[in-house]
């Protein structure tokens, strides 16, 4: 139990983690987000839809398997390893090496470099917290 004037910022702290659910998780606790906090506190939709590799999954998400594409790519931030995200998403790896390398080429650059998976699933949360109101 929180003392009742603790509500309001309590509701706001929960509206925040709730933003999060659905990245690999359906229960996500303020507590446990940490700088991912800060981001979804100040980063605003209009300041997301400026990011390049936010707006190269945007057109992505357009081309005709798009949503199937977004999946592959959460799945392979997740896993780290494009036969686990076959797994995971129900392909066969050969599928996932074709998506992978097209969005690679789409967005510009490699997955497997220095940063480049943190790159990826830093974009794909900006993306889902833009297209997940507060």
């Amino acid at each position: 139990m929180l003392p009742a004037i603790e509500a309001p910022a309590a509701w706001r702290r929960a509206r925040t983690a709730l933003r999060f659910v659905g990245l690999g998780s359906d229960v996500v606790h303020y507590d446990g987000l940490g700088a991912l906090a800060v981001i979804a506190a100040r980063m605003r939709d209009e300041d997301i839809a400026e990011i390049a590799d936010v707006t190269a999954l945007d057109g992505l998400a357009a081309e005709p398997n798009g949503t199937d594409t977004l999946a592959v790519l959460a799945a392979f931030c997740a896993t780290g390893s494009a036969r686990q995200a076959a797994v995971r998403v129900h392909r066969h790896h050969s599928t996932i090496a074709a998506r992978l390398a097209h969005a690679e080429e789409r967005l510009g650059f490699s997955f497997s470099a220095p940063g480049g998976r943190r790159r990826l699933d830093l974009a794909i949360l900006l993306r889902h917290l833009r297209d997940t109101p507060e």
